[in-house]
């Protein structure tokens, strides 16, 4: 255990193996350590350096699956990319990388010397939540990535939309890619300094993109401040085809990409560079 001094309060911390165990962060003492001077320093000290150990874990983590996403090494890949990478699981939200970034700006600031010691509060936040993030990655499945015979099924474990989002991420190292929190039609926005594109994902169980379909992606693409882009698993019905012949309204704005799930194939990716660009 490990003790960090207060306003004549001391919090004793548990050892991050007892974390794991969950049986809390630790307890407030009334009873004051002899001595405040280097013991109080050199606990305090600790504490920060099993902090910084403890998100060494979890950073190598995160880089390892991310890499394993992206069939890249996961220890050469810049930290923004490796977290994009992360929202493809289902058991990583928007929110976790929310909560990576502060504890990423705590350590920051110790190794930067900006601060010396943690709070209470701020150490109670890192090696909790820090404990936390960790479960969910090892907890984690990665995706299925399609192979070249073989397209998504339902039976796939993730989504067409998080195969889509894989492909994009690692098409696009330096663009931004969020997930669009509405019920609209947009899923996704890429975003790179050239400008935006939002992105909708349709997966088709049966094959075919009715003219119902298209023209509510058409009436989004009316609406909407980026160019869209609709990556499809499937074909055009010919009332589609039809429908999309005899209107010009959004085609300008709407680009159409059909796409098998197949990882080795990055023509949708092609196509959005060519648009942003």
């Amino acid at each position: 255990m490990f003790l960090v001094s207060g306003s004549g309060w001391s919090l004793i911390v548990a050892p991050l193996s007892l974390l794991a165990g969950g049986l809390g962060l630790g307890y407030l003492s009334r009873r004051r350590p002899e001595g405040l001077g280097l013991l109080e320093e050199s606990t305090d000290e600790i504490a920060s350096e099993e902090f910084i150990a403890n998100f060494a874990k979890l950073e190598s983590r995160a880089r390892d699956l991310a890499g394993r996403i992206l069939g890249e090494p996961g220890e050469s890949l810049p930290l923004d990319r490796a977290l994009s990478a992360l929202l493809v699981l289902p058991s990583w939200t928007d929110s976790d990388t929310h909560v990576f970034r502060r504890i990423l700006a705590l350590r920051n600031a110790l190794i930067h010397d900006e601060i010396h010691t943690l709070s209470t509060y701020q150490l109670t936040f890192g090696m909790v939540e820090s404990e936390r993030l960790l479960r969910i990655l090892g907890a984690a499945q990665l995706p299925k990535v399609a192979s070249r015979t073989s397209g998504p099924t339902s039976t796939d474990a993730f989504s067409f939309e998080n195969r889509v989002r894989v492909m994009l991420i690692s098409s696009f190292p330096s663009a931004v890619i969020e997930q669009v929190a509405t019920d609209g039609e947009i899923d996704l926005v890429l975003s790179t300094d050239k400008g935006s594109v939002g992105i909708i994902v349709k997966y088709k169980k049966d094959g075919i993109l009715t003219r119902d379909d298209i023209q509510r992606a058409i009436s989004t693409a009316s609406k909407s401040p980026h160019r869209i882009a609709l990556i499809t698993n499937a074909e055009l019905s010919d009332g589609a085809r039809e429908w999309l012949l005899a209107t010009s309204a959004g085609r300008k704005r709407l680009h159409i990409m059909r796409w098998s799930g197949d990882a080795y194939d990055r023509s949708p990716a092609e196509a959005i560079g060519k648009i942003v660009w």
